[in-house]
């Protein structure tokens, strides 16, 4: 473990690999921009794909490409690619697709987002499925591939008697609720395997708002504030905790320092302000401040996943307890990010 501090000259502790790679990228932007990495790497790993064939290309370009590309304004390139969408991770694609800027690629977008159930298909099927999509939402966004699908939709007619399609309701298991109160109401956040949040409005039970830019399932949701305002957080499997600015459904913050997944994730307050709190697969939990976005304080013990934290009021303050794999309960002084007290079976280990 390595001590650095931020820039409010607080304690920061990090693991050696995550420091390295933090002066590594430090050192590296004293030269080039980021974003003219990302440009180049995209390109190349674009290149790349298209050379090989996307059925021969490594698993990492099927899955995180999108992202990448979105970050350097070009995910058209890949949802106007057919033999890509036979290909790819469908749902970390949909999850970058909403970074579309031309009509030809948000066409594609809404194709991909309306076939999730086709993640598991093969490109044969994927490519029969997209066509039924296609035909009955009226996209005219046809794929032309190399392959020969058991069927090709001419036209579809939607017999349900309950209206338009809408997508209103998650496609996957749903891993985690919270309340929202927000302007004198009361919302309700759910958090997906389908790497979506949905915000609910409980006076008719729909989803008001539908959040995406996790890559990845996501595990846990609750509330902070920052700036005076009520944000919404989020910990998923892509070991990103994000921060959303509700007003406007978009990624405020994010938070990353996880090694693995982040599977918890909770608000604690210390004096006046407030931290979010994360617990992750890495075995550490981890203090955010949301008015930054700088990590406080990195707190490892447990020896196995963090699957919860949450604050609990204590005197006139608060501690942040985490568990998790290991049996233990343990109980932090979010100040100062050092452990107060271990809870296991009927004993309490008082920290040295």
């Amino acid at each position: 473990m390595l001590e650095t501090r931020t820039a409010a000259n607080r304690p920061v502790y990090r693991l050696f690999h995550q420091a390295l790679n933090d002066a590594l990228l430090r050192q590296r932007r004293s030269v080039n921009l980021d974003s003219d990495d990302e440009q180049r790497i995209s390109q190349s790993w674009l290149a790349l794909g298209r050379q090989v064939g996307w059925s021969n290309a490594p698993a990492y370009l099927l899955r995180a490409l999108p992202l990448h590309l979105a970050r350097i304004g070009r995910i058209d390139d890949l949802l106007t690619d057919d033999e890509y969408l036979l290909h790819a991770d469908l749902r970390r694609l949909a999850a970058a697709a909403t970074a579309a800027t031309t009509s030809e690629g948000r066409k594609r977008a809404r194709l991909v987002e309306l076939t999730l159930h086709a993640a598991l298909a093969v490109p044969a099927e994927r490519a029969a499925m997209f066509s039924v999509t296609d035909a009955l939402e009226q996209l005219d966004a046809p794929l032309t591939v190399g392959v020969t699908p058991p069927y090709r939709a001419s036209w579809v007619a939607n017999l349900a008697d309950v209206g338009d399609f809408t997508d209103d309701g998650h496609t996957d298991s749903i891993w985690g609720v919270c309340p929202i109160y927000l302007d004198g109401r009361t919302l309700l956040a759910s958090a997906s395997a389908d790497y979506t949040i949905r915000v609910w409005d409980l006076r008719n039970d729909r989803a008001a708002t539908t959040l995406k830019a996790h890559t990845s399932g996501v595990a846990k949701v609750c509330t902070t504030v920052a700036a005076g305002r009520t944000h919404l957080v989020s910990a998923a499997d892509d070991h990103t905790v994000r921060m959303w600015d509700l007003s406007t459904g978009t990624v405020a913050r994010i938070f990353e320092g996880h090694e693995d997944l982040a599977l918890a994730v909770c608000d604690v307050q210390v004096g006046q302000r407030h931290l979010v709190a994360s617990g992750g697969a890495d075995g550490t939990a981890r203090l955010w401040d949301p008015e930054t976005g700088d990590s406080v304080h990195v707190l490892s013990g447990h020896r196995g996943r963090v699957r919860t934290v949450c604050a609990v009021p204590v005197g006139g303050s608060h501690l942040l307890a985490s568990a998790g794999r290991d049996g233990a309960i343990r109980l932090w002084d979010p100040d100062r990010g050092i452990l107060v007290r271990t809870l296991q079976g009927t004993r309490v280990r008082f920290a040295p």
